[in-house]
């Protein structure tokens, strides 16, 4: 083998970090919709995780002998803890966020996960009566929206195997975090 000079690899700090799951600061960088036959809809939202990622500690991850991912103690038995910026820049999607246009009487707890959803983001539905009127949340109307997201695995069969996917469950309200100008998404650069 020939030497390459200053060049390493330490799995401790060059290796492949996974994603924990927990609560962490993101902006919406876009938002697809499908419509079906039956009138609902399902939208997925992505969100690209901030730069502050950087100043939370989460706890450490490494692989043991099996291949599981187990939480890195120190010498008195507790979580080491690094930054989260290596997620800062990565984009994830949401589950699935279903709405049902004119869902049939005593069906209207179909919506609630979209209002739950999108409301955290800014989103503010009208109300009528005392009830929350539903309507068709835009990309223009959470672009750049800067919010605190649940992020989880979600297991999926395909092909006859269990997969895992890294998603976004859930959004909170970011107080302190500023939206994002369109000109500062990041367009994913087709290859």
């Amino acid at each position: 083998m020939k030497s390459i000079d200053d060049t390493f690899f330490d799995e401790a700090e060059d290796g492949y970090m996974p994603v924990i799951p927990g609560l962490y600061p993101a902006h919406v960088t876009s938002l697809e919709s499908r419509s079906f036959d039956s009138g609902s809809m399902v939208f997925n939202i992505t969100f690209q995780i901030a730069d502050e990622a950087k100043d939370m500690q989460i706890s450490k991850q490494s692989k043991n002998g099996s291949g599981q991912w187990n939480t890195d103690k120190d010498e008195k038995g507790d979580d080491v803890k690094i930054s989260a910026g290596y997620l800062s820049g990565k984009k994830f999607r949401s589950t699935g966020v279903w709405l049902t246009p004119s869902p049939g009487k005593g069906q209207g707890w179909k919506n609630r996960n979209y209002v739950h959803f999108f409301e955290p983001l800014g989103v503010n539905f009208p109300e009528a009566d005392g009830k929350t009127k539903i309507m068709e949340v835009e990309e223009s109307d959470v672009l750049g929206i800067p919010s605190l997201v649940k992020i989880g695995e979600e297991e999926y069969e395909k092909d006859g195997e269990t997969k895992t996917a890294v998603r976004i469950f859930s959004t909170f309200p970011w107080k302190d975090g500023k939206k994002l100008d369109p000109s500062e998404i990041e367009e994913e650069v087709p290859f």
